[in-house]
């Protein structure tokens, strides 16, 4: 009958709300149905107080969601199971988030992402270095948002490598640009001279991907927001062999400087 009422949304009176939250704290029976039928609620108020209510019970209820999140099917569900387990915000609910990440479809990966953004963990790290090198772009571009939280050296690292292999190049110019953002947070200045030489690099053969990867670094120059790469940016702008996108980045990152 409680769930007769849930599922038609008219669990409206305070008397019924506090009932329900009595029995999702002891009646694990009840909590686990819960679980799988809490997308079902379209009002929100009732759909928050239920997922509140749940996420009182802490870790004795991620086991349960663990369950239930590898037999789900609907994107909905898994959805409001991510956050919840978001929501109760342990080591062991963040535990079982990064680890769905390898089997989820694209849209749950961004969810993924994005519940795992809500706290900084180890669990988290070892997921966004996995969707670094995803095949979808949106899921890459939407890992190295979050990695731009970070200081840390497997992030460096990884991005480093990233950078490294020959096919960068072929990458977006917002993937390049925030992979080297990430490099030049997190690295001495010594580390920042390898944006120059990107930049310096000169190619006969003016390929596109390759000149779409110094206007990202010249970018990056900019964006770091420090006046003493003024004249590397000017010399480079003047030049009369510089490629048209690299004289466009260096007068963008020139601008910016002079703000």
């Amino acid at each position: 009958m409680l769930f007769d009422v849930v599922s038609s949304n008219k669990l409206d009176r305070e008397q019924d709300s506090f009932r329900l939250m009595m029995l999702l704290s002891v009646n694990p029976a009840i909590r686990k149905e819960m679980l799988t039928r809490v997308s079902h609620i379209h009002l929100k108020s009732l759909k928050d107080r239920i997922m509140e209510g749940l996420a009182t019970s802490g870790n004795e209820l991620c086991a349960e969601i663990s369950d239930v999140l590898k037999a789900e099917e609907s994107i909905t569900t898994q959805r409001d199971l991510i956050h919840l387990l978001a929501m109760i915000g342990s080591d062991q609910s963040y535990e079982i988030i990064a680890a769905k990440v390898e089997s989820a479809s694209i849209e749950l990966k961004m969810i993924i992402l994005e519940a795992l953004s809500k706290k900084q963990t180890e669990y988290a790290v070892t997921a966004y270095l996995k969707t670094l090198t995803d095949d979808n772009e949106n899921v890459r571009l939407k890992t190295l948002e979050y990695l731009t939280l970070y200081n840390d050296l497997k992030v460096l690292n990884k991005v480093n490598d990233t950078v490294s292999e020959n096919s960068f190049h072929e990458r977006s110019l917002d993937e390049k640009r925030q992979c080297l953002m990430i490099i030049a947070n997190n690295s001495s200045d010594l580390k920042k001279s390898y944006l120059y030489e990107i930049v310096e690099h000169f190619s006969l053969l003016k390929n596109r991907k390759f000149v779409e990867t110094q206007a990202a670094a010249a970018m990056t120059l900019g964006i770091l927001g420090d006046p003493k790469h003024k004249p590397f940016l000017q010399k480079h702008y003047k030049r009369l062999t510089a490629p048209k996108a690299l004289k466009e980045a260096c007068k963008y990152s020139l601008e910016l400087l002079s703000r």
